[in-house]
């Protein structure tokens, strides 16, 4: 049910999908949303990217190069390969009732009212953060600011915006 109902509001949005991630091309960035459930799938994480075709060609393999068949960094990076990445938990207001209605083992949450909470906190949080970057301008500007302390920024990423 939170699959599809994600699935509906990211296609809405322009978002093409491959297995559990969301990708949204521009010309210089993809931006990324991957749902990630655990093994058990009880419990969902949410992770965010802005993935920069500037670095399509530089040699910086991650965990997902060993893995065959081999996936096109191009065009479906992983959060891994993403220039800047988060958990959408980092950026919610409150981080504890967030993963609280994430955790379907929770006795103590209607998992039928945890639907529109998630989905609320994906389109008023998520997206608004994944949209906020159309250029490496905008990338750069972030990487520098105060709010990039909560997220992953790759070393190969600060080398390139550098440079702009």
């Amino acid at each position: 049910m939170l699959f599809d109902s994600l699935r509906q509001m990211l296609s809405e949005k322009g978002y093409q999908r491959r297995d559990m991630t969301w990708y949204s091309h521009s010309r210089e960035l993809i931006r990324v949303l991957e749902l990630a459930p655990t093994v058990s799938r009880n419990k969902v994480w949410f992770r965010l990217g802005i993935a920069l075709r500037a670095l399509d060609g530089v040699q910086d393999p991650t965990v997902w190069d060993m893995v065959r068949p081999l996936r096109c960094r191009a065009t479906h990076p992983q959060i891994e390969d993403c220039a800047v990445s988060v958990r959408l938990q980092r950026l919610v207001d409150n981080r504890a009732d967030f993963e609280r209605v994430c955790d379907f083992t929770d006795p103590t949450i209607s998992h039928a009212n945890s639907l529109p909470q998630i989905l609320q906190v994906v389109s008023r949080v998520a997206m608004p953060f994944l949209e906020s970057f159309n250029s490496l301008e905008d990338v750069r500007v972030f990487v520098h600011s105060d709010r990039a302390r909560l997220c992953t920024i790759r070393e190969p990423a600060k080398a390139i915006l550098s440079l702009i």
